[in-house]
């Protein structure tokens, strides 16, 4: 059963307007400009984001990265971010988030596309490891983690423009647990034995985007009949964020049936409380992960399983849930390069031996 949240818009604008101050965007041009003072005093070149060392730097590294990011999907209209681990052809992406974009394909800038294999479906990381029959593909440069830091420039692609956006690391390096995954809908109290009431529906919830209605009935889910309220939360709670479930209702009568993509329980209570304003969507999966850093670079959902850039252009994270309309989490490489490198290796040896 869930209880619909207290709403605090007043917090939420004021992290907003604070974090909107500390980011920048930056197209390849001037990003921040300086300011000055009545002594003419200025912010400190080594401070800023448009100075000639900064630029010089992205001009550099700017391809490259357009070239190791690729875009994951059934058509180039409908894909998902995917970065080149190797120049063999191993690519990662956000599993979570890639599984409404199935049949897969890898879809390239010069326009080709190429069928993949599936490695491996990570859920304690929300990876998705996938190969692709190509030699010569421009693969990532590692970077350290252990060298970002609380203020630090981030820059991560965006879109299919493949846009270089420009923002800060801006919370400390922690845990995010698991929240659960929900429907995202109250429902009424248990007064038969023929199905579950549809008191009300989140707004962008799951629920919604299936077309689920308040007064609906369901019957079952998977097949399977449900008749209590406790049943239903049962067999939600069983499964992961990014599940696609089949339920059955009764609506003023007559049957129907739609498919729900479960999403996190957090995800959608911040919803509910108007803390995302709609603006660009969260992810499906927002929580349950090991260890993240967290930037303000303005991204969208369908960005995640983008890698994540300092300066330099050497990796530092991997994009992996767009949780408000500031807010990105990312994995640091701390976390994810030496599962990586441990299923890469096991699934070249395997194939050698074939």
């Amino acid at each position: 059963m869930m209880t619909k949240p207290f709403s605090q818009p007043a917090a939420s604008a004021c992290r907003y307007f604070s974090v909107l101050a500390a980011m920048g965007t930056l197209y390849f041009q001037a990003a921040l400009p300086s300011f000055s003072h009545a002594d003419d005093r200025v912010l400190p070149a080594d401070n800023r984001t448009n100075g000639e060392s900064t630029l010089d730097n992205l001009a550099q590294v700017m391809e490259k990265m357009r070239q190791s990011q690729v875009a994951l999907g059934k058509s180039r209209d409908a894909t998902l971010a995917a970065t080149v681990l190797s120049e063999d052809g191993y690519i990662i992406a956000k599993a979570s988030e890639a599984q409404q974009f199935k049949p897969w394909k890898i879809f390239l800038q010069d326009g080709s596309d190429i069928k993949v294999r599936i490695v491996r479906n990570d859920h304690e990381l929300d990876l998705l490891l996938l190969k692709v029959e190509r030699q010569g593909m421009q693969a990532i440069e590692w970077g350290q983690s252990i060298a970002v830091q609380a203020g630090q420039w981030l820059c991560s692609l965006t879109g299919s423009s493949r846009e270089i956006r420009l923002g800060v690391l801006s919370a400390r390096t922690r845990d995010i647990p698991d929240s659960g995954v929900v429907l995202g809908v109250l429902m009424g109290a248990d007064e038969a034995e023929d199905g579950v009431l549809i008191e009300e529906v989140a707004e962008d919830s799951p629920a919604q985007i299936a077309g689920l209605q308040a007064n609906d009935l369901v019957v079952s889910v998977d097949g399977k009949k449900v008749t209590s309220n406790r049943m239903l939360n049962q067999m939600v709670n069983a499964r992961r964020a990014g599940d696609v479930v089949k339920l059955n209702y009764l609506r003023e009568g007559s049957p129907g049936e739609c498919e729900v993509r479960l999403a996190s329980r957090s995800r959608v209570m911040m919803n509910w409380a108007g803390e995302d304003f709609a603006n660009g969507g969260t992810s499906v999966r927002t929580d349950n992960f090991p260890e993240i850093i967290q930037h303000e670079i303005p991204l969208i959902p369908a960005d995640m399983g983008s890698a994540v850039y300092n300066i330099e252009g050497q990796v530092v994270g991997l994009n992996i849930a767009r949780v408000n309309r500031v807010t990105t989490f990312a994995l640091p490489i701390s976390v994810f390069r030496e599962p990586i490198e441990k299923w890469i290796k096991e699934d070249r040896e395997k194939k050698s031996r074939q």
